[in-house]
């Protein structure tokens, strides 16, 4: 006995929202998905609503860290660097942000050196 198909179009599981109604590559019912980064994804419905995957995967900006936290620092000011956005996660783990420093240049720092004051 198969299940009933939930209808996923429209909704918001982290940064995925669901578009419509597709195949994954092994042929499954699956769902085509666009996240706020602007990339797509095709993920399978259990994998949405059990929270298994919520970005597009590698290299996002709105993925989160190995602790599986992403604190939104965005304008915060750590000594003369300001937080812009976040750019993504370094093969380390941590959260990438480009800032801009009080003399108008611009950087990429992981933010756990920018709380710290590392940098």
């Amino acid at each position: 006995m198969s299940q009933k198909l939930i209808d996923e179009t429209g909704h918001k599981y982290g940064s995925l929202t669901v578009i419509f109604l597709t195949k994954d590559k092994n042929g499954r019912t699956a769902w085509l998905c666009n996240c706020d980064c602007g990339n797509t994804k095709i993920v399978r419905g259990p994998d949405l609503r059990t929270g298994k995957i919520t970005t597009c995967g590698k290299g996002c900006p709105y993925k989160k860290d190995r602790s599986g936290v992403f604190k939104d620092i965005t304008g915060m000011k750590f000594g003369k660097l300001t937080a812009l956005q976040r750019t993504g996660t370094a093969a380390n783990g941590k959260a990438m942000w480009l800032c801009r420093c009080e003399c108008g240049n611009t950087t990429t720092v992981n933010g756990t050196d920018l709380r710290l004051g590392a940098t």
